[in-house]
């Protein structure tokens, strides 16, 4: 959808014992992930952002938890300076007609909360892409199954709604993860168990694209983050479109899911340290204190993740836009806020006009008036209705625009 020209930090100084010295290391300088510096007489280089962590005492080899990662003693030859060199992201392009657009992708449920007509759905709205949710770990098993109860390797159900979709033009997305259940990080005992876990779901269903959805209590468990996550870069290195989804509030993302010299287990810490980039960080602006005005609300913390992202990573800002995106809730969300459509327009002149890679929302579901269903326009929080005034699809309509 959108390019981006990314800065690398190559270093200009060997590490071996008796090179030059690289530049020295100041207390007060805020240092990302890849940062070369000297201190004493030897050479580190850092782990994931640093600040204040000296390199004389806080190092060890990688994988240590340590911020800083010794890389042998340095002579007093001339000090090499770190080049920054541009590498290139996609071209900016737009998508070919009839194309399949997985960044433009609502959730949508197939076995709950009255499952709309997914083929009318896609006439209605120009919709091509479906978010299909979740897939949880099937009871305590390292095995994945439909909302923990449907086992995949022996799914009929959601095969033949995945096949209307496509037979239909489009695509899926399957969300792994979500909101409560067992999560497969959780259960499996290693990365790459939980990899061949998800990778039999890529497999039965021949999939393109997937989202990791990492909230509670997954999200606390930084052993259950780093399967997910392991699972999500090898993914990313097979080609697919891979997206990662957490909750914020107001400040943004929370302490489990920010960069932290404190809290090595975070998502973004994991992903600092281990050179993990998905196609697409999302964070989810509601259920967090937003509101009354979800527009500007949403605007607003999309603009302190932004900031959150280039501190942790290092980028500019067009690459933090363009490697970011937003999962909405249409209508009323859990903790009583209302977003209207004019507030999903509002968002999506925003997104566009900063080349951000992704816009969804939750849910397909419930992208329809309560009248007919409940008898009144708000009968508070509803999985398969909005609480608000619309017509059926008017939200996923808005979303089918982002390109």
């Amino acid at each position: 959808l959108f390019g981006a020209t990314g800065l690398a930090l190559l270093a200009g100084g060997a590490t071996s014992s008796g090179g030059n010295c690289w530049p020295a290391w100041v207390s007060t300088t805020a240092y990302n992930g890849g940062a070369q510096v000297s201190r004493s007489g030897q050479n580190y280089q850092a782990a994931y952002w640093t600040q204040g962590d000296d390199p004389a005492t806080h190092n060890g080899p990688a994988g240590s938890g340590q911020p800083w990662i010794p890389k042998g003693a340095c002579g007093s030859g001339p000090t090499a300076t770190p080049i920054r060199t541009a590498t290139t992201g996609p071209t900016p392009t737009n998508l070919p007609p009839g194309s399949v657009n997985f960044n433009a992708a609502p959730y949508v449920m197939p076995l709950e909360n009255t499952p709309p007509d997914i083929a009318s759905v896609m006439s209605a709205t120009g919709i091509k892409a479906f978010t299909i949710a979740f897939v949880l770990a099937n009871g305590s098993s390292c095995s994945p199954a439909w909302d923990g109860t449907d086992p995949i390797s022996s799914d009929t159900q959601v095969a033949a709604y995945i096949n209307t979709i496509r037979a239909n033009g489009g695509d899926v997305v399957p969300s792994v993860g979500g909101y409560g259940g067992t999560k497969l990080g959780q259960v499996c005992g290693s990365g790459s168990a939980t990899y061949s876990a998800y990778n039999q779901m890529v497999s039965k269903y021949n999939l393109k694209a997937i989202d990791f959805d990492i909230e509670e209590p997954e999200i606390e468990n930084a052993a259950a983050v780093a399967n997910e996550l392991y699972a999500a870069k090898q993914f990313v290195a097979q080609g697919l479109n891979v997206s990662v989804t957490m909750p914020v509030t107001t400040s943004g993302l929370n302490y489990f899911a920010m960069c932290s010299v404190n809290n090595s287990g975070a998502v973004l810490s994991w992903a600092q340290a281990n050179g993990f980039t998905p196609t697409s960080w999302n964070i989810m602006p509601f259920d967090g204190g937003f509101g009354p005005n979800m527009g500007t609300a949403t605007v607003n913390v999309a603009e302190v993740f932004h900031g959150q992202l280039k501190t942790c990573f290092g980028w500019d800002d067009a690459t933090a836009y363009a490697h970011s995106g937003l999962s909405l809730m249409n209508g009323r969300s859990d903790s009583g806020e209302y977003t209207y459509t004019a507030d999903f327009t509002t968002i999506l002149n925003y997104v566009k006009s900063h080349g951000m890679k992704r816009l969804t929302f939750w849910s397909v579901n419930r992208d329809r008036s309560c009248v007919p269903i409940y008898g009144s326009t708000d009968p508070g929080t509803k999985g398969d209705c909005s609480s608000v005034t619309q017509n059926p699809w008017d939200f996923t309509k808005i979303i089918a625009s982002f390109r």
